[in-house]
This record gives C-alpha cells, sequence and structure tokens, in this order.
C-alpha cells in the first residue's frame, strides 16, 4: 500500500504513572470492542511499519499478561522498569528496542484517535526536516515523527529526565496543518475521559 514509505517505525509511549487517571490508559475503553492500545495498534498496524513497540510500565505488562488487553503479535512490548524517569526515558527505551533506524513514530496512549491520513502525510514530508507533527488552529499536538537525526541524539542524551519538546529546539521543524481537531486530545483525568466517551463510561 505505501511501500514508499516503509522505512519507519513506531513507538506507542504508554509507560507513564497514570496518578491523575487513576488507572493504567492502556487499558481505558474505547468503545464497545476495543480498549485504547487496541484501538491505537489497529490504526497503526494499518500503515505498515517496519517495527511497532508499546512501551509499558508494570502495571501496563500485568494487563497484557493476564489478556484483558490484547496486544498483536506484530508488535514489541517494552518495559519502563523506572517511570518515575518520565516521558524522555521511556522514549529512550523504546528506542534502543528497535532493531531499524529509519523514521520513527511517536505517539502517547492518551490519544487514542490517531489519524493514519496524517500519518502517511507527514511520512511523505519528512525527508527535508529533523522532525515533523500536526498543528490544528495554530496549537502542536500529536503524533510526532522523527528522523534518525534525532533518534540518535535522544538515545545519546544522559539526562532521562529532558524535556523532549527542549530537546527537538535545535533541530531542523516542520508542521502540518490539519483540519482534524483530536490531534490536540489528551486523556489525563476522568474527567477528560468522560466528557469525550461519556456513551463508554
Amino acid at each position: 500500500m505505501i511501500s514508499e514509505y516503509r522505512n519507519f517505525s513506531v513507538i506507542i509511549l504508554a509507560a507513564g504513572k497514570s496518578e491523575r487517571m487513576g488507572v493504567p490508559k492502556l487499558g481505558l475503553k474505547f468503545d464497545e470492542n476495543m480498549l485504547f492500545a487496541e484501538k491505537i495498534l489497529e490504526s497503526i498496524l494499518e500503515i505498515e511499519p517496519m517495527e511497532c513497540v508499546i512501551v509499558v510500565n508494570h502495571q501496563g505488562l500485568e494487563l497484557v499478561n493476564s489478556g484483558k488487553v490484547r496486544i498483536s503479535d506484530k508488535v514489541k512490548i517494552v518495559l519502563n522498569d523506572d517511570p518515575d524517569k518520565g516521558r524522555f526515558y521511556s522514549l529512550q527505551c523504546g528506542l534502543k528496542s528497535l532493531n531499524s533506524r529509519g523514521n520513527i513514530l511517536i505517539t502517547n496512549i492518551d490519544n487514542p484517535f490517531i489519524n493514519k491520513d496524517i500519518c502517511l502525510k507527514m511520512l511523505r514530508q519528512i525527508n527535508d526536516c529533523d522532525y515533523i507533527y500536526p498543528v490544528f488552529n495554530g496549537k502542536g499536538g500529536h503524533p510526532l515523527l522523527i528522523n534518525k537525526t534525532v533518534a540518535e541524539g535522544i538515545l545519546l542524551q544522559d539526562n532521562t529526565q529532558m524535556n523532549l519538546k527542549e530537546f527537538l529546539i535545535s533541530y531542523r521543524k516542520k508542521t502540518n496543518n490539519v483540519s482534524d481537531q483530536k490531534v490536540l486530545i489528551n486523556i489525563n483525568t476522568p474527567e477528560d475521559y468522560i466528557n469525550i466517551f461519556q456513551p463508554c463510561s
């Protein structure tokens, strides 16, 4: 389907402590048939990445091992055994687990509305920049697509508490204006979830 853009991998960050939500977000119900992790993976696997990794903490790993969250055998599960180190460390864990070193699409478990058309558009535009992300009405959203140069820089960073946005300042940026407001969603609290998923609550 998209053979000319096949040199990319995906990392799903799902190792946060979810203190405000109270439960691991990968196990939140998306609809009557799927959980957040399952919905994101369904969308991601449609664009045929070379590799797909989901980074989880111990709670998330228990959900997967118990069968409560169904993960395709095409997906590599990576454990962040120290979630206190934060999102940047989770990203490092995911990057270290990859066998390929092409472009890397990074998405968070707290936005299950990943849009494959937006992903494909960014994959076509990454050649003349180091990273790219969607923008709706002037606000930056998700997912983030980085190239090999950025990935290597992240792996070399000793400060595991680094803010990713600040880290990216020294790299070449491109934005992709989109009409899908859902790129801005971050579901961090029960209130966020109820506002968006009232029918499933």
